[in-house]
């Protein structure tokens, strides 16, 4: 049993903005095909920035699949209501493995067993002028065999529309909570402050994403993005991210691509990959409704 839980917390380890120090590394899994292929800087995201809600349409409803490894997937779903000033967000994220092979205390195989994340958030927002905050209120699970426990946290942060001309910017810290216990071992949450910046340059069809982050076991992560828009429908990006821990050595590094197709002005698809991972290739698919 204890063989077959490490092996499923080695898998839930590492995560799209290389979250390491936590089995509840998950949370930091970027659901958003879009912002991933932006190399995580989809400063539109719920999942980055509770207060983007209050520069989103009116309703929009989200669904998104991931093929992550090792027979893990990850599904989520979210939907976002705005009157006013005011923005309500509703969303849970799953991840789900195959069955994993289980050991006795003696390292002889055992009947498999189940093993899931599941994070549903609800989250609020409210702008004056150009400026947004939000906040987003988490219950988490995690289940192994016959075992579960339960954890709750929170995500915060602020957005400011039209710094200048074209440009936004948004700080939040996420997943502030009291961790999580398992049996008798308390797993914390990995704690993160993100800053995106999104700047659309004059003349041409194209946005560049900016962002940085710091997580609490010291490691800095930054990344760039480009997205180019053609035909009214069809959108091209490309990301570059890197991490560097805290003793300045570079950790992680690599390329994300995707595109976007949007049609009848409200139904969106969504891809992105990461062809160089520590996994191999990961893939990421959604589709957004707005009203």
């Amino acid at each position: 049993m204890e063989k077959g839980k490490v092996l499923f917390i080695l898998c839930i380890f590492y995560t799209g903005i290389v979250a390491k120090s936590s089995s509840m590394g998950f949370l930091l899994i970027d659901p958003s095909p879009n912002s991933v292929a932006l190399a995580y800087g989809g400063i539109n995201e719920v999942h980055n920035n509770p207060a983007c809600m209050s520069f989103k349409q009116d309703k929009e409803i989200s669904f998104s699949h991931i093929e992550w490894f090792t027979d893990a997937r990850i599904e989520h779903i979210g939907g976002i209501f705005r009157t006013n000033r005011f923005g309500i967000g509703l969303d849970i994220t799953y991840l789900h493995t195959a069955d994993i092979e289980g050991y006795d205390t003696s390292g002889d195989s055992t009947a498999p067993f189940s093993a899931y994340d599941v994070a549903g958030a609800l989250s609020f927002s409210y702008f004056i002028s150009s400026i947004s905050m939000g906040v987003s209120l988490k219950l988490i699970q995690e289940k192994l065999a016959d075992v579960t426990a339960n954890g709750v946290a929170a995500d915060i942060g602020i957005m400011i529309k039209d710094i200048f001309p074209g440009c936004n910017c948004g700080v939040s810290v996420l997943n502030l909570g009291t961790g999580i216990t398992y049996e008798l071992e308390k797993e914390d949450f990995p704690l993160a402050v993100k800053v995106l910046i999104d700047y659309a340059i004059p003349v041409y069809a194209c946005n560049i994403y900016l962002n940085t982050g710091w997580e609490i076991d010291g490691i800095i992560i930054s990344g760039i993005g480009v997205e180019g828009e053609y035909f009214d429908m069809f959108q091209l990006r490309l990301g570059y991210s890197y991490s560097i821990s805290k003793e300045e050595e570079l950790a992680q590094e690599g390329f994300s691509a995707g595109f976007g197709i949007k049609f009848k002005e409200k139904y969106s698809f969504d891809y992105a990959v990461i062809p160089f991972s520590e996994f191999n290739m990961l893939h990421w698919a959604g589709l957004s409704i707005e009203f």
